[in-house]
């Protein structure tokens, strides 16, 4: 990992610490990497770590411009699998397949209310018009 991109995190994870991050959701799943990353350094504060990603071929949303190079269902599925494989070590993480919007709409609705979460972090598309969205959806669960 680069060192700029580590001092990133590294801040991040420090924030979570001081804050005392307990129930986290991170939109923009990918391959799991960011998620490992901040469940290992912090698997002793955060209480439960929910990661949402769409994981398939429809990438483009309403207004999206986002875009992946080469990816396959077949691809796609092996990224979702790859993020999954840490639920074993991570009892807090719970992996939802489904769209920020899909999920966003499942939290209030169905299991938990405004303000559950005390971190949001957005890692999904990131067009203007799609991260715009993606606050205005989670920021009333924070």
């Amino acid at each position: 990992m680069k060192k700029k991109k580590r001092k990133k995190k590294e801040r991040g994870i420090k924030s979570i610490k001081e804050k005392n991050i307990k129930k986290m959701a991170e939109i923009g799943v990918y391959k799991g990497q960011t998620t490992r990353f901040i469940l290992r350094k912090c698997y002793n504060i955060i209480e439960e770590y929910w990661g949402v990603d769409k994981y398939n071929m429809n990438w483009r949303m309403k207004y999206s411009t986002f875009t992946i190079p080469n990816q396959t269902s077949k691809l796609l599925d092996r990224m979702y699998k790859s993020a999954c494989r840490y639920m074993p070590f991570f009892p807090q993480l719970r992996i939802l397949k489904m769209d920020s919007y899909e999920a966003s709409l499942l939290f209030p609705k169905k299991y938990f209310p405004d303000g559950y979460f005390d971190f949001v972090y957005l890692d999904a598309d990131h067009s203007y018009e799609m991260v715009k969205r993606d606050i205005l959806l989670w920021l009333p669960l924070v």
